[in-house]
């Protein structure tokens, strides 16, 4: 009987322990003690799946186009426009290696409901010597229909846009940058919906 003062104060202890543990591992929030809304669609991710969608695998067949349709159109050839692309994936994978988020891969066992962040890409000739840039990155989340709860639809929970301009000579390195840019705004807010607090 003299040992349940001390097993009553011991499970005090363990439960104030577990208390603080959960506390620190808490994501940021404002003093209010309420998540930032802009870290919102961050929590509970536990890495996304990435789609490159707007370079690469495009047909270029225009008439009045002297010399090759996409160089003329683009300002990329078909093998500059596969490097840029190769160089993008790289860079993603890099960035979200480095940031310690999983990149995960597409399910072959069944519908894939995980959350994919989507980065389209694409630009135009503005001008003899001047193309627009339009970078869009949307984070995709699935959700069921409330009058039909088996059907999955895709919906974005965040996004961002980025609208360069760029000459035939930096086209490359503007596409590759801007979407830089755009991955480094998703791994701060992930991040940020992620650290531990103290």
């Amino acid at each position: 009987m003299q040992d349940t003062p001390r097993r009553a104060k011991l499970l005090i202890v363990l439960l104030l322990i577990m208390a603080s543990i959960s506390v620190s591992e808490s994501q940021e929030r404002a003093p209010n003690g309420q998540i930032y809304g802009e870290l919102q669609p961050f929590v509970g991710l536990d890495g996304v799946r990435f789609e490159l969608h707007g370079i690469g695998n495009s047909v270029y067949n225009v008439v009045s186009v002297t010399g090759d349709p996409q160089t003329e159109l683009t300002g990329l050839n078909r093998a500059q426009t596969e490097e840029l692309y190769r160089s993008i994936r790289a860079d993603a994978d890099e960035a979200f290696s480095d940031a310690g988020i999983p990149l995960l891969s597409n399910r072959t066992d069944g519908p894939e409901t995980r959350p994919r962040l989507v980065v389209d890409v694409s630009w135009y000739r503005a001008t003899p010597e001047l193309f627009v840039v339009l970078i869009d990155i949307r984070l995709m989340e699935p959700a069921r229909l409330l009058k039909d709860p088996d059907k999955v639809v895709w919906t974005s929970s965040w996004q961002e846009s980025f609208r360069p301009t760029a000459t035939k000579a930096t086209i490359a390195q503007t596409l590759r940058s801007g979407v830089k840019g755009e991955l480094s705004s998703f791994i701060r807010l992930y991040k940020r919906a992620h650290a531990k607090a103290g």
